[in-house]
């Protein structure tokens, strides 16, 4: 549980560097709710499985399932907002 943590962290983590750089040249609201949405569901996952893994139970059962829910809404607001190319 912990290395599966672990490796959906790393990758989303490297993804928001690589899409905030994006941002920086193409501005753009989608992109932005897109990383924040990438954040929110990349601490809900991993952080649900590393508490897990930790053995502390503190977080409901839930949060790793709306977290993963999360990651594939973000991933899916990025690809629109891009595709759409959406200003300011």
């Amino acid at each position: 549980m912990w290395n599966t943590a672990l490796q959906v962290h790393m990758f989303h983590a490297a993804s928001m560097l690589a899409i905030a750089a994006l941002a920086a040249f193409t501005p753009s609201r989608g992109i932005t709710f897109g990383w924040i949405l990438l954040a929110l569901g990349t601490l809900a996952f991993s952080g649900s499985l590393y508490f897990r893994a930790a053995g502390i139970l503190l977080l409901p059962r839930g949060v790793a399932p709306a977290g993963g829910m999360l990651l594939m809404a973000a991933w899916l607001w990025i690809v629109v907002a891009l595709l759409r190319k959406d200003p300011k």
